[in-house]
């Protein structure tokens, strides 16, 4: 199962920052952090990622997803 990582841009349930959010195909593992501090969320992304973005479709808050 490929895991990707998603940011979130102030989502409803942490509306005062980032969140990144693990993903194990389409259901959401329990690794989740959070940051005030958009770069610093980053750095906590596992070696080797891509960002691919966001697509139009996209909940709002979805800032980037990584795999």
């Amino acid at each position: 199962m490929i895991t990707t990582w998603t940011i979130y841009d102030h989502p409803r349930d942490a509306p005062l920052g980032y969140v990144l959010r693990a993903w194990h195909g389409a259901e959401p593992h329990p690794l989740s952090s959070g940051s005030a501090d958009l770069e610093l969320l980053r750095d906590t992304l596992p070696p080797g990622l891509v960002c691919l973005g966001r697509w139009p479709g996209d909940d709002p808050a979805i800032l980037e997803v990584w795999i």
